[in-house]
């Protein structure tokens, strides 16, 4: 492979609903341009490494909580700190590579602590979003190998996130996996087992239990696994409408955009784009597929029976202005009545 070698290169941040392409975008990336890195190397969407500068980024693995930060919260000693800390992840011509759905509404703080930063939104069909995001919440209501039960909570406001709950209302029973994360807990916890030790600054908090948190939201509409299933698709629109609004404040430059669709039909012109965008000139893609499998691209039809297909449709109309613009900026419908209709599988 032949490459125009610049003098560096900008981190790379790829931001987007879960489920939307975020995770696969990057690793056809790496398949292009090895010298790929993430911003830690302890957890792979580096969670933690955000809330040890401040912010919450509610997932399983970090809290409950997550919430918006804006450009106004940037100190001198927390950009400074960051940025000595992506100049040594990035030296040597690696490419930093950063992909987080709790980043979405978190967009001003980031390009602010890096101002030669670059950001990547990738959206997928509100219908296959749902369907995905819908059976990822079902899982996660589950025992499984690495956490117990959650529930999760859509709050109200601007730039909202879900919060990640322990579901403590219920007994669920321990899996393979979590017994063994127990005894190695208990196994660090008595010195008979090292415990990892972060090469990045790390902070977790605490899960808040279901059980108390209903009590001061009581709204159970806003709760999935539960009644809240319309907010599946509420959240798909706000979300990728407030990074629209934050990308206002950011030059066009630092801006590029992919949709899921696009991803799996054109995976080679897609990530020599944004290659590209990131000054990666003259790449050779033709390692990577021509097309990838377009079967999850109709897969919704089975994941969502006919009356969730209806709420979907009934959410987007009542957010038609925002649905508009995002289409416009994509120049992509991203809802259709005809599931092959943007697939030409």
């Amino acid at each position: 492979m032949t490459y125009r070698m610049e003098t560096s290169l900008p981190p790379l941040f790829i931001v987007g609903s879960m489920r939307s392409g975020k995770t696969l975008l990057r690793r056809l990336m790496q398949r292009v341009w090895p010298q790929i890195v993430s911003l830690t190397d302890d957890d792979c969407e580096s969670r933690t490494f955000w809330q040890f500068y401040g912010l919450r980024i509610g997932a399983r693995a970090t809290g409950t909580y997550c919430y918006p930060a804006y450009s106004s919260q940037v100190t001198d000693g927390v950009r400074e700190a960051i940025q000595t800390h992506v100049q040594q992840r990035s030296r040597n011509r690696y490419l930093l590579v950063n992909d987080n759905a709790h980043l979405m509404n978190k967009i001003g703080f980031v390009a602010q602590c890096l101002p030669k930063s670059r950001f990547v939104h990738v959206v997928r069909d509100v219908m296959g979003l749902v369907a995905y995001a819908k059976r990822g919440f079902q899982r996660g209501n589950t025992s499984n190998e690495s956490y117990p039960a959650f529930v999760h909570y859509w709050p109200d406001g601007e730039l909202a996130c879900w919060y990640t709950l322990k579901n403590n209302l219920r007994w669920c029973w321990p899996t393979l996996g979590t017994c063994r994360r127990i005894t190695r807990e208990l196994c660090q916890t008595v010195h008979l087992k090292d415990r990892t030790e972060y090469r990045s600054p790390s902070v977790r908090h605490g899960h808040i239990g279901l059980r108390a948190f209903l009590k001061d939201h009581p709204d159970l509409t806003r709760y999935y696994p539960g009644a809240g299933f319309a907010r599946l698709p509420e959240a798909w629109i706000s979300q990728n409408h407030g990074v629209l609004m934050q990308f206002d404040h950011l030059a066009s430059e630092r801006v590029a955009r992919a949709t899921y669709t696009e991803l799996v039909m054109r995976p080679r012109d897609t990530v020599k784009r944004i290659l590209e965008f990131v000054g990666v000139q003259n790449c050779d893609c033709s390692a990577l597929p021509q097309t990838l499998s377009c079967t999850e691209l109709a897969a919704w039809q089975e994941l969502l029976d006919r009356d969730e297909q209806d709420v979907v449709r009934g959410v987007i109309q009542n957010y038609q202005k925002e649905y508009a613009r995002l289409c416009d900026a994509f120049q992509h419908q991203f809802i259709s009545e005809n599931v092959m209709s943007n697939t030409h599988c």
